[in-house]
């Protein structure tokens, strides 16, 4: 897998946690976070251009706060 196929990946499963998050499917949450945990470690492996790398950086440091941070209401919804 290419640094733009990695990357697209990274986008795509945030889409889906960000849905599912709505939708309260805590199980798809922690199996797409992990899955994207997965993408982000390639990532780290990957050529990426000087200019991409701030935001690389960024998106990285955003991740992992949000990942410590998951909080889902009694029915599995996120909270606000």
């Amino acid at each position: 897998m290419n640094t733009q196929e990695i990357i697209l990946n990274i986008a795509v499963n945030l889409g889906r946690l960000c849905r599912w998050a709505m939708e309260g499917k805590s199980a798809r949450i922690e199996q797409f976070l992990l899955e994207t945990e997965v993408y982000i470690e390639k990532l780290e492996e990957a050529p990426k251009s000087l200019r991409f790398q701030p935001t690389y950086d960024r998106f990285k440091s955003d991740f992992k706060r949000l990942r410590a941070n998951v909080r889902l209401d009694p029915n599995g919804r996120k909270k606000c």
